[in-house]
């Protein structure tokens, strides 16, 4: 080699970094700095999801399908209308209970209260919802019937026509398939669009490793909702905000097999000590412990990074701690 090439190697050997820290040799005094930081305890679960029956679009009247706008992965969506039938529309509204009667004025009932909630909910109707049908509730579906197609006359002046509305099982529906085509004759009740199963449960699969205790929350794409202490989320806006992502994967045929993929962490992060493996002590009982001077502190290990330990102190930490713990500490 040249006396050049000679020159850059000896370049080279004088202008090189510090080797990181992980690479370094332990201080000569054999102890650490004692560091702290913010720990969420954060860790990538699946949810098991438990859904209800399967639920569809079902005709309400005999006729034929004249108007049909259905897509596998799309939504049906309440207060809109997606199918008409005899070339009349039909209202899609998602009510806690199916209309199954028309409602005249001065009935009422469950149904009626249902169909009047769901009014207040699309800002049709001034709350609270009448337990009675009224003519403000006949004014509400009215304008609700106009705005998708149907004429006064058509949506019915002096009621609520159960032939005129199709019952949703939520306000926003996943479209599962769309088995009918349009110019087909429609029977009663017959199904024309199929329904994704509800999800009525979210179950966070244990993970492999100890959970720091506390609150905790699941993330699945930008959603992010509380989780019980049972680790089992039943909360409809949850389910809904969760089922809304768009990543429940079907690894079958079974709705029951349906899962999520999140990240479990803790609502609130907790402070951690960072301090290096070799400062931390295990005695007989396999307890953990560190020694600072004269001074022994138990510590819980909540986890582990490269070359780092993170710990809990039960008492106040320590400024720094022995790389060189007597090996017969007790750490009670």
């Amino acid at each position: 080699m040249g006396l050049t090439g000679l020159g850059l190697l000896a370049g080279l050997a004088v202008t090189w970094d510090d080797p990181p820290s992980i690479l370094a040799p332990l201080p000569a005094s054999g102890s650490a700095a004692v560091t702290t930081r913010l720990f969420d305890d954060a860790q990538t679960v699946t949810m098991s999801l438990d859904s209800g029956p399967p639920q569809a679009w079902r005709s309400p009247a005999n006729g034929r399908l004249t108007r049909l706008s259905c897509r596998v992965g799309g939504t049906v969506a309440s207060g809109q209308s997606v199918a008409s039938i005899d070339g009349l529309p039909v209202l899609d509204l998602a009510t806690a209970v199916p209309l199954w009667r028309d409602l005249e004025l001065g009935d009422s009932g469950p149904d009626v209260t249902a169909v009047g909630e769901e009014l207040v909910r699309l800002g049709r109707l001034d709350a609270p919802a009448p337990e009675t049908v009224t003519g403000p509730l006949l004014r509400a579906y009215q304008s609700a019937a106009r705005d998708v197609g149907l004429s006064a006359s058509q949506a019915g002046t002096s009621s609520i026509p159960r032939e005129r509305i199709a019952w949703l099982p939520a306000a926003s529906s996943p479209v599962a398939a769309c088995p009918i085509a349009v110019g087909v004759p429609l029977a009663l009740d017959q199904p024309v669009i199929t329904f994704q199963p509800n999800i009525v449960a979210a179950t966070v699969v244990s993970p492999a490793t100890t959970l720091v205790p506390g609150p905790r929350t699941v993330t699945v794409g930008a959603v992010t909702v509380n989780v019980p202490e049972n680790g089992v989320v039943t909360d409809p806006t949850d389910l809904s905000a969760l089922a809304a992502t768009g990543q429940i994967r079907q690894s079958s045929d079974d709705a029951s097999q349906a899962s999520l993929s999140g990240r479990y962490r803790l609502a609130q992060p907790i402070e951690v000590g960072v301090i290096p493996p070799a400062a931390l002590a295990t005695d007989q009982a396999g307890r953990h412990c560190v020694s600072s001077g004269n001074q022994t502190v138990a510590v819980t290990v909540v986890g582990s990074e490269l070359g780092q330990t993170l710990v809990t102190f039960a008492a106040d930490p320590p400024r720094e701690v022995s790389l060189r713990p007597p090996s017969d500490l007790t750490c009670g």
